[in-house]
């Protein structure tokens, strides 16, 4: 029997893993148990206030902010620490206002969440593009992990680095991950498991068996 109404189910892992494909199995099968989904996408700066206060501030400065996207000119200035740490208090304020608020009330509708990446996917983000920030020092970032909820269903699809790697070389990605990036995910990953508590799932399965697990896992 399930018990999944107004619960949190996050999806971690490398790109490649297969998270699309089995939040759709997922999504469908709950909503089978008349269970009500909410599906979310989340990834710290590109939450929906901080895009809509970036397209603003574009709007009216110009050519002097950098375009969206990885460009050399958006890296350049996002080493500069009082930029970084700007856009970080931002991001991670957004950050709180969907976690903290918006999952929140959700929950309490009874809404079943099912997040497409979660605070230790974007403490990765962080840790990867504001290496000479120590993310986890700051308050806002403290207050953040604090308050949010913690998953019911902390899902973590597990590969290797190789097979992502082939996966991702098959996918029209605008801005993929080089191998580099990717194995530094990977380590952080395999770094933060404890603290996220992921439930591991075998994610070179053939799909159906690893939908099989995840649904073992929500039952």
């Amino acid at each position: 029997m399930l018990r999944v109404f107004g619960k949190l189910i996050t999806i971690s892992g490398l790109d490649g893993a297969g998270k699309t494909t089995q939040i759709d199995l997922m999504t469908r099968y709950l909503n089978d148990q008349n269970i009500s989904v909410r599906y979310v996408w989340s990834r710290g700066g590109y939450t929906p206030g901080f895009l809509l206060l970036k397209d603003v501030i574009r709007k009216l400065a110009g050519k002097k902010v950098p375009s969206a996207g990885r460009t050399s000119e958006r890296e350049k200035k996002l080493k500069n620490p009082k930029i970084a740490k700007l856009w970080l208090t931002i991001a991670i304020i957004d950050m709180f206002f969907l976690y903290v608020v918006y999952f929140r009330l959700l929950m309490l509708l009874r809404k079943t969440i099912i997040a497409d990446r979660y605070i230790w996917d974007t403490l990765i983000d962080f840790r990867l593009n504001f290496e000479v920030i120590d993310i986890e020092k700051m308050f806002l970032w403290k207050l953040l992990v604090f308050c949010s909820p913690i998953p019911d269903y902390p899902l973590y699809l597990d590969i290797p680095l190789e097979v992502s790697v082939d996966r991702l070389s098959r996918k029209d990605e605008p801005f993929p991950d080089s191998e580099e990036t990717l194995s530094n995910r990977l380590d952080n990953y395999k770094k933060l498991n404890e603290q996220a508590n992921w439930k591991s799932v075998d994610a070179i399965q053939p799909i159906e068996n690893v939908y099989d697990d995840i649904i073992k896992v929500i039952k």
